[in-house]
């Protein structure tokens, strides 16, 4: 975790829930719908500086899109280092980094994937894929055919 803090003394800071901490500073970003210093510093707080840069990176060069269901239902397709993108969700990816940091050994919050599909939401700085509930339901299902066709993350 960010500003030499370790995740253990966060989780016990006030007894807040690091989760609800880190949808808060998304809000407050997408409320904004920009980033300033305050929130920068806040992010810098709960992650790594070099994976807020990774992050800031998927933005910039567009690598992420968001797939909406006609219900309302939400998930992230996030370009990586794989053919295909990362199915990613609002505390989820699949990555390798998360399951390994995330997961096993607790050593941070989330990965790239997962703050870029965060920050671009927020920032209102993704393209959004409407899909019918059948179709989301196949993303979920790791099935990537949006309409029978290949979505490509750019």
């Amino acid at each position: 975790v960010g500003s030499g803090w370790s995740l253990a003394e966060w989780k016990g800071y006030g007894g807040l829930d690091l989760g609800t901490i880190c949808d808060s500073v998304f809000d407050s970003i997408a409320e904004k719908q920009t980033l300033s210093d305050e929130e920068m510093g806040k992010l810098q707080a709960l992650f790594q500086e070099r994976t807020i840069g990774a992050a800031l990176n998927l933005v910039d060069k567009r690598m992420i899109q968001k797939v909406e269901s006609a219900s309302g239902r939400s998930l992230y397709l996030v370009a990586g280092s794989q053919p295909q993108p990362y199915v990613c969700f609002k505390r989820f990816c699949p990555c390798p980094y998360f399951q390994m940091s995330v997961i096993n050994k607790s050593q941070a919050l989330l990965c790239k994937h997962v703050i870029g599909a965060r920050l671009a939401d927020s920032l209102r700085r993704v393209e959004v894929l409407s899909v019918s509930n059948e179709e989301f339901t196949s993303w979920m299902l790791q099935d990537n055919e949006v309409g029978g066709a290949q979505s490509q993350v750019p």
